[in-house]
């Protein structure tokens, strides 16, 4: 810590000015000039005393912060033996694969394996973002049973009733464990007067190539860890969370394939440059048709 390097520091200055002093004392000095330097040597003692004592105070404090540190981990977790930590995939501080997802629970769940894919979780994010062209399968599946009446998707959005309970647990296979998105955690109140009028479901969509991101719709109810010398990362249910602890598992069941929104909009480019295509090749074949007959050709 840097307040014990200055303290070792000066200690260290202070003892060779104390050698010195000695060197002095030893000499055959008159009587004022050794009252003189009985008294810098009585001054220097006491200085690396005190430097000792601020050294101890320090470690000390230092021991101290570790401990409270540790008390409130305890405090803020359900059951600090239930903390599972994964390594950072690729260097990269929070991230691992995701190749799974389920939807609903206990034995009535649907479960299904993915493409393994790049995943990040992010304090900073507040959605879930899922990759475009898998999109539109994983709401397909949040809202398979949830009535029609509940929900309306609008554009890129899906607004609800504020009613958790009409919505399904989500649980992603992340770093080789399964982890629970509750309902309470991604129906979320976007009313301006914050009355429950309105909800949304938090998830949406990114671009393939930026792969999975995890925000605060999947950390609510987790005790996080982030060890940034270990590059690792873990997670546990924070104290009164209803959430389970991490499962290792499966790959899931069947395949959820992507080809949603992204399959849509590359089949519709696809046609749109087709029939210009097809457009500059029957003008141009007009013309060579034409232009022998032009009369400034003739």
């Amino acid at each position: 810590m840097p307040a014990l390097a200055i303290s070792n520091g000066l200690k260290s200055q202070v003892k060779k000015v104390w050698m010195k002093l000695t060197v002095l004392w030893d000499c055959q000095l008159d009587s004022p000039m050794r009252m003189a330097l009985y008294s810098l040597k009585l001054c220097t003692t006491l200085a690396v005393l005190m430097l000792r004592s601020l050294e101890l105070h320090l470690r000390m404090s230092e021991g101290k912060v570790l401990l409270i540190l540790e008390l409130i981990k305890i405090l803020l977790m359900n059951n600090p033996s239930e903390l599972i930590e994964m390594p950072a995939l690729n260097n990269f501080w929070w991230a691992q694969n995701i190749n799974g997802l389920k939807f609903g629970d206990g034995a009535s769940a649907s479960s299904f394996s993915i493409a393994s894919d790049f995943c990040m979780t992010d304090t900073g994010t507040s959605l879930v973002y899922i990759p475009e062209s898998m999109y539109n399968n994983v709401i397909d599946r949040v809202l398979e049973d949830v009535s029609a009446d509940v929900y309306q998707i609008n554009d890129d959005e899906v607004l609800s009733l504020c009613e958790p309970t009409l919505f399904p647990k989500i649980s992603v296979r992340y770093g080789g464990y399964w982890a629970e998105i509750l309902p309470e955690d991604y129906i979320l109140d976007v009313s301006i007067a914050q009355d429950e009028s309105i909800c949304m479901v938090g998830l949406t969509w990114q671009a393939d190539e930026e792969g999975w991101m995890l925000g605060d719709v999947f950390l609510r109810g987790f005790y996080a860890t982030h060890d940034m010398d270990n590059k690792k990362f873990g997670f546990a249910p924070s104290a009164g969370s209803s959430k389970n602890p991490l499962i290792a598992g499966g790959d899931g069941g069947e395949e959820l394939e992507g080809g949603g929104r992204g399959a849509i909009f590359y089949i519709i480019v696809f046609i749109i440059a087709f029939g210009i295509a097809a457009v500059i090749y029957f003008v141009l074949l007009s013309g060579q048709a034409f232009v022998p007959n032009h009369p400034l050709i003739r």
